[in-house]
């Protein structure tokens, strides 16, 4: 009769990598929500500031920074998500080629956000044309 080992083989170098990325993926959530607070402390401040009717450029721009907010913040995110996952592939082909396209796929979603000024900015063009 043999004595086992435990841990069996292999689980103890996993369990610690498995730990590794969990604190890795807090600490990207807590700095994502750190973003999302600020972010929302200003907006309070500035609301507070300018109690008077928006003007269309207002509801534009106003329109413009929620939508890069929460797209920025979603595809900030995801792309997280796609990072633990490659990580925690463990070499599986299929697991890494479906982070490498959540990976991809958020990145799309960070270059929209970042295109929201100037769609905006076009935005803003076509009625001030179009309304005079």
């Amino acid at each position: 009769m043999s004595c086992r080992q435990w841990p069996p083989h292999g689980i103890q170098k996993s369990l610690t990598s498995y730990r590794a990325h969990l604190v890795i993926l807090c600490m990207l959530v807590t700095v994502q929500l750190a973003i999302v607070l600020h972010n929302g402390e200003a907006v309070a401040a500035e609301k507070a500031a300018a109690p008077k009717p928006a003007t269309i450029p207002q509801v534009i721009s106003a329109l413009r920074n929620w939508i890069m907010g929460i797209s920025g913040g979603l595809a900030t995110l995801f792309l997280t998500f796609g990072g633990v996952r490659y990580l925690m592939a463990g070499g599986d082909a299929s697991e890494v080629e479906a982070a490498k396209k959540a990976m991809k796929a958020s990145a799309i979603g960070l270059g929209i956000a970042a295109l929201a000024p100037v769609i905006t900015t076009v935005l803003k063009g076509i009625v001030y044309e179009g309304g005079q």
